[in-house]
């Protein structure tokens, strides 16, 4: 995208909310121009469903050193630093031991990768609306109710069987 932007300045054509406005014609080309690949590629994939669906039979000790290979060379030309190796390396470290233990990788790495945003945006609102806003919407009272639930579900489900067994 960023060529076809770099392309489009170079030619003369100006990229932004007038684009369509101005050169109808080029932008109904790239429209239909991406409806026909993504036609084209749905059938070349139904077409090569079969020889792809193969690759899911090939054994992990197999395909492992080639997808080792492949990260750390995607690792390393990110920014042409050893460090990011490293990093794919404890993180890799990181997931292995989660699994290990029996820890929800997904859910870590949801946390990982909105925990920022999220703090962010609370105190945001935070400042914005101050803290008492939480303790009177019914949308906010309603979703820490679900956190608390989500936080304490498995006490819950143990107490709940505890009680019905006793019955």
């Amino acid at each position: 995208m960023a060529i076809l932007l770099g392309a489009f300045i170079l030619v003369g054509l100006e990229p932004g909310p007038l684009f369509l406005v101005e050169h109808m014609d080029i932008g109904m080309s790239l429209i239909w121009t991406l409806v026909i690949a993504n036609v084209i590629a749905a059938g070349a994939t139904l077409f090569f469903c079969g020889q792809l669906a193969r690759i899911a039979f090939i054994k992990g000790h197999i395909l492992a050193p080639f997808l080792l290979v492949l990260v750390f060379f995607g690792a390393y030309s990110k920014s042409n630093m050893f460090m990011d190796i490293i990093m794919v390396l404890v993180f890799g470290a990181l997931g292995y031991g989660m699994k290990a233990f029996g820890y929800n990788r997904p859910a870590f790495l949801l946390g990982f990768i909105l925990g920022r945003l999220t703090e962010k945006y609370f105190f945001i609102a935070l400042a914005a609306y101050g803290p008492l806003f939480f303790l009177s919407s019914k949308i906010c009272i309603g979703i820490l109710i679900l956190i608390l639930l989500a936080l304490f579900s498995d006490f819950l489900r143990g107490l709940y069987h505890k009680i019905r067994g006793n019955i």
